[in-house]
């Protein structure tokens, strides 16, 4: 990942805290006057009580979101800052492009890699998707 890449990374990190924090509010003011609304008595009050539990819920998950998002933020930020910690392996062996192949004349891109092991602690199988592309499992 290059610089841009990583900066770009972080950016879009924090405006989804942002986004979420925002969110999080309204439903925090949601809270708020649902609580006062499930005071009363009668039907209304009733509803107010079951929506309440609804978006506390909602308002949980968002704040659990949050929270995930800021430690990874953390966790990329001290770890990834350096280009050289964002390099994850080598391309040993990459034939050229091929355009328009057999048969469903698909762009033909492949490489394989050999992937610094220390990096993919948790990694299990024989193919790493990027996200770029459909995998293919060999």
């Amino acid at each position: 990942m290059g610089t841009g890449a990583f900066n770009n990374l972080l950016m879009s990190v924090q405006g989804l805290i942002g986004i979420l924090n925002n969110t999080s509010g309204v439903l925090m003011e949601t809270v708020v006057n649902l609580k006062t609304r499930s005071h009363g008595e009668g039907p209304k009050a009733e509803e107010a009580a079951r929506h309440l539990e609804e978006i506390q819920g909602d308002l949980d998950k968002m704040r659990t979101k949050i929270d995930a998002l800021k430690e990874f933020f953390v966790q990329v930020k001290s770890k990834w800052s350096q280009p050289k910690d964002r390099v994850i392996g080598y391309a040993v062996w990459a034939p050229a492009i091929s355009i328009a192949t057999p048969p469903y004349s698909y762009t033909k891109d492949v490489c394989v890699v050999k992937l610094d092991e220390e990096k993919f602690t948790n990694f299990k199988g024989n193919v790493l998707d990027l996200g770029a592309c459909r995998p293919i499992c060999l």
